[in-house]
């Protein structure tokens, strides 16, 4: 994955505060075959790519995550987050 817009970066932010996360938490995305990229709330593992706003680490994917959005960006629009 490429990175995340300003848009998407300040709503996982604002998820994050609201949702009182942890400093050290941040939303991943995560592939199933059931239901393709779903996000949760969860904390960085070893490998995966991670992505900052305004100093906070906001996205986290893991490499097969990464690998299946590679070449896109994570933005939100129209209510919902999509990959551009």
């Amino acid at each position: 994955m490429d990175g995340i817009t300003d848009r998407a970066g300040e709503k996982l932010k604002g998820a994050l505060d609201g949702a009182q996360a942890a400093p050290e938490q941040c939303v991943r995305v995560e592939v199933t075959l059931a239901r393709g990229g779903t996000l949760r709330i969860d904390e960085t593992r070893p490998d995966d790519t991670a992505f900052e706003f305004e100093g906070r680490k906001v996205l986290v994917l893991d490499k097969r995550a990464s690998e299946m959005y590679a070449g896109r960006r994570l933005d939100y629009a129209e209510g919902k987050f999509c990959f551009v």
